[in-house]
């Protein structure tokens, strides 16, 4: 019995160790004046509510800025070009860079450090005109973000 409770026990701490060691690496990253996402942040469908997912690569960004308490940012809203109604992406992209940083603000950035803006179709990262259905879905893929830059100081 005693080695059997040994045994469970060190299984125990082996999963626990495994989990630790797996764990995802940075998912926000300082890169010059901004901070880069290993992935996007998710939100639901012509909405800015945060899907649960989205949350660890939050956590990621304060821990970012915790790392330059002195820094303030831009939360960053963009879309495609491609967005049928100017005004409504606007509107999205403000309502989504608003959203992540309320989510900032609940994990303990200072509000003052942190400005939303929507930029809707205005900065696309690549042009998709005259790409064939499939590639300029996933080109207009990558133009829908968050992007955190650094604001000059005061």
């Amino acid at each position: 019995m005693t080695h059997r409770r040994s045994l469970v026990v060190i299984l125990s701490l082996l999963s626990t160790l495994a989990s630790t060691a797996s764990a995802s690496p940075e998912l926000a990253t300082w890169e010059g004046d901004a901070i880069t996402l290993a992935r996007p942040l998710e939100f639901e469908i012509d909405s800015h509510e945060l899907r649960p997912q989205a949350m660890p690569v939050i956590e990621s960004i304060r821990d970012r800025l915790r790392e330059r308490p002195g820094v303030r940012v831009e939360i960053q809203g963009h879309t495609d070009p491609a967005w049928v109604c100017e005004h409504c992406g606007r509107r999205l992209t403000q309502d989504r860079a608003q959203a992540v940083l309320v989510a900032l603000v609940r994990l303990g950035i200072d509000r003052d450090r942190l400005e939303a803006r929507g930029y809707a179709g205005t900065r696309p990262r690549r042009l998709c005109d005259g790409l064939r259905r499939r590639a300029r879905r996933a080109c207009q893929v990558g133009n829908r973000r968050i992007e955190i830059v650094i604001r000059p100081s005061r």
